[in-house]
């Protein structure tokens, strides 16, 4: 390798200093001071054997834009290429029709001694260049961008702070977003308190394991709610996790005023809907309330709903009779529906509890007119949601006369 880089990154480019500017700060200058990582920029114009320095033309059989030509491309790539004095080097050309770029992908690169990356510009590139020198396609996203001097210095970024010794703290970087397929966890500095928001008090602990516990289930949390696209391997997290959910579940009535996110809901949602129903009838439906003054409203029209006029939000767990099946087994759907939006949101740190409305006809009627339901869509129950301002210890409500074998045996 020589003089102690750990990587070096040739970028072929027609506009240098666009990375001339993004390297030259922060963590990339004082990586590449201590020769760590080294980047040599390519002027694609440069090697144009144009006598005006041309490097694009037209494109044969018509089109829009222009094609930056094969041949000042490839003559830049050989000038590397000896420089490198590697056989075949890898090259990745920085185009939307690439494999899409990501932390496992980053990992890859960054055992390389060597990259080669190829910018494009204008409308593309002379394809039989490509086919002769890249290696690699990459694409950092499903977007078009007007060159491909950005997607480089993401390149260049990603992989550097994977070499060891780029980042002040070479463990730093394992524990940020999209490792281990999880999104890095919530993160806190002074004051503790800000516009009445509060560090969690486990952050505050001193228990090391009672953090890192915190902070595994906070990573799992954002994830479903944020990107549940990139969740790999959960089911041991939630064969972990579903006991605890279930026995540390407690109804929830006094709140912080604190507004629930759009995230929340449609994740307590995504709970409800992935309840079982009859023959998968699913013959539910879900009004949100987050509006204060309804919020205030529908507190004063049923018993035992004071909680709603500070709850963060209110979600309506109703059965459409027209449905298949409903008027045989909605009550029993709903509740499914509703169980799984109180496990969900003890998960993710919400308080909640369910107030009944189905089978009372007053209470059905009084809701039903507030939210102007049509006569086939039946309220079974709201559940008041916000974020929790009291605590109740786990329950323990097993109690083994409650179980028979066989055929039912009085027990008392």
């Amino acid at each position: 390798m020589g003089c102690g880089y750990s990587i070096k990154f040739y970028v072929m480019t027609l506009f240098p200093e666009v990375i001339k500017n993004f390297i030259n700060y922060s963590i990339l200058k004082r990586a590449t001071e201590k020769k760590i990582i080294d980047i040599n920029i390519f002027n694609i114009r440069d090697f144009s054997c144009d006598k005006n320095k041309c490097v694009d033309d037209y494109s044969f059989g018509g089109g829009a834009g222009m094609i930056i030509k094969a041949q000042p491309i490839y003559d830049c790539y050989l000038e590397i290429k000896n420089k490198i004095n590697k056989k075949n080097p890898r090259v990745v050309y920085l185009t939307p029709q690439g494999k899409l770029f990501n932390q496992k992908y980053a990992k890859k690169l960054s055992n390389d001694q060597e990259i080669i990356l190829l910018c494009g510009h204008y409308e593309s590139i002379d394809e039989r260049v490509i086919k002769k020198i890249v290696t690699n396609e990459i694409s950092i996203g499903d977007y078009i961008l007007t060159g491909g001097e950005l997607a480089a210095c993401v390149l260049i970024d990603s992989i550097s702070r994977l070499i060891f010794g780029v980042l002040n703290k070479n463990i730093s970087f394992e524990k940020e977003s999209f490792e281990n397929n999880l999104l890095e966890y919530a993160q806190y500095t002074r004051p503790r308190i800000f516009m009445d928001y509060s560090v969690p008090d486990v952050l505050i602990s001193g228990n090391h394991n009672k953090i890192n516990s915190w902070r595994l289930k906070d990573s799992f949390e954002r994830t479903l709610i944020k990107r549940p696209d990139i969740l790999k391997n959960k089911n041991d997290f939630f064969r972990g996790n579903i006991m605890n959910a279930i026995l540390t579940r407690r109804s929830i009535r006094k709140y912080k005023n604190h507004d629930i996110s759009e995230d929340q809901i449609n994740l307590l949602l995504k709970a409800a809907m992935s309840a079982p129903s009859a023959m998968n009838s699913q013959n539910w439906e879900f009004i949100v309330i987050k509006n204060r003054e309804h919020l205030i409203e529908l507190s004063k029209l049923n018993p035992y709903s004071e909680m709603l006029s500070q709850a963060g939000a209110a979600i309506i767990v109703c059965g459409d009779l027209n449905k298949n099946l409903a008027k045989e087994f909605w009550i029993q759907n709903c509740s499914a529906a509703t169980q799984n939006i109180l496990l969900q949101a003890n998960v993710i740190e919400l308080g909640a509890v369910w107030i009944g409305i189905c089978p009372f006809e007053d209470r059905m009627q009084k809701l039903s007119e507030n939210l102007k339901l049509p006569e086939n869509i039946k309220p079974l129950g709201i559940i008041s949601i916000g974020i929790p301002d009291e605590f109740k210890p786990p329950s323990n409500n097993f109690d083994e006369n409650k179980i028979h074998y066989e055929e039912f045996k009085n027990n008392k």
